[in-house]
């Protein structure tokens, strides 16, 4: 369970990390894993760099976003686009 604690930074908590990742593969999808890195710390701050790999894993067990193996990319599943459109 995900429980805020009053030392909680909210804008680099794993939440806010995986609301800003969905809102990057939203604007273009498929996009290589380090571009979503680079743009989500231009985004939020460099200290994002550590809840992103905790974001992504957040948003696989979501089934919220796919990894392409091949081309190293992100890319939003058809369930998520879905959802965004409604």
């Amino acid at each position: 369970m995900i429980l805020p604690t009053k030392h909680l930074d909210l804008d680099t908590c794993v939440l806010h990390c995986a609301a800003m990742i969905v809102a990057i593969l939203r604007d273009e999808s498929p996009i290589e894993y380090d571009v979503v890195l680079r743009r989500l710390q231009m985004r939020v701050n460099e200290r994002t760099r550590f809840q992103f790999p905790y974001a992504l894993d957040f948003l696989y067990l979501l089934e919220a976003i796919d990894y392409d193996l091949d081309t190293d990319s992100l890319l939003l599943t058809a369930r998520t686009e879905k959802e965004a459109a409604a």
